[in-house]
């Protein structure tokens, strides 16, 4: 929040007890400290530190643009979590799945016209 917002969001409040209590769990130089002080072992993500650029055309850059606004994240989140779930072998064929589908509706299409 910016300042000013804060301080008008904070003068409606009675309790200011959990305002500023802990001091930051991050310290300047990067440690990261339980409420008490102690130092505790931070474990987060692995920086993303590599960058891996592809081109795509408008329209193709619209599509995950609308993609991700729709997953709620960014586009480059929902880049980076497409691209590594292909490379998990999670990626969908959507191809087969329609030539699977299209097969389908055509077994479905003639038991219909065998039951009459």
């Amino acid at each position: 929040m910016r300042d000013a917002r804060v301080g008008s969001w904070s003068a409606g409040r009675d309790d200011h007890s959990s305002v500023g209590a802990y001091p930051s769990p991050v310290a300047l130089d990067g440690s990261v400290h339980d409420r008490w002080g102690e130092p505790v072992e931070a474990r987060g993500p692995e920086p993303l530190s590599v960058m891996v650029s592809a081109r795509f055309s408008r329209g193709e850059a619209d599509q995950l643009a609308a993609a991700a606004e729709a997953a709620g994240m960014t586009r480059s989140a929902f880049v980076r979590q497409a691209a590594l779930s292909s490379a998990a072998g999670k990626v969908v064929d959507v191809a087969r799945v329609r030539r699977s589908v299209d097969e389908a509706e055509r077994q479905l299409s003639a038991a219909r016209e065998a039951l009459g």
